[in-house]
């Protein structure tokens, strides 16, 4: 949808005899995309800089079709880019494990209500308690946890 009002921007200028400035189809391309002014700016600087790195000039009205094509891309990437903590939770999905507001949830059944954390126990008298898990959601006596263990 971008690239076509970026092309459409284009065409509209040639078809009233006005010129097409590089920056002026850039920014119709940018404007189509609905998110926070701060992450726009970013997205464009990254992606300006890196079209730059790969020896488009730095005047952007110079840029050949190649250069904005290329910058549509990185700006796409730019903006798609998901923070650090959101990209190791997406490429660990299977970490059982979530910290949320300093409670452990179970990944199993989605509560942190019967999540015990044993570690004090087994340090203390390792001879009794040396063997259950250190994380668990507990079903022991009357707790309704699921009885998975939680492993980090």
């Amino acid at each position: 949808v971008a690239k076509t009002t970026a092309e459409s921007s284009k065409k509209f200028a040639e078809d009233i005899g006005a010129e097409q400035k590089v920056a002026d189809t850039l920014n119709v391309f940018m404007d189509s995309f609905d998110i926070p002014k701060q992450e726009k700016a970013k997205a464009k600087k990254t992606a300006y800089n890196k079209v730059v790195q790969e020896d488009a000039d730095t005047d952007v009205e110079k840029w050949n079709n190649d250069n904005v094509e290329m910058f549509y891309a990185y700006f796409e990437v730019a903006i798609n880019d998901k923070p650090t903590v959101e990209y190791v939770a997406a490429v660990f999905e299977d970490v059982v494990v979530v910290e949320s507001k300093d409670k452990i949830v179970c990944d199993t059944c989605k509560t942190s209500q019967w999540v015990e954390d044993n570690s004090e126990k087994k340090e203390s008298d390792p001879a009794k308690y040396g063997k259950i898990p250190t994380l668990v959601c507990s079903n022991y006596g009357s707790n309704q946890g699921c009885g998975d263990v939680i492993e980090w």
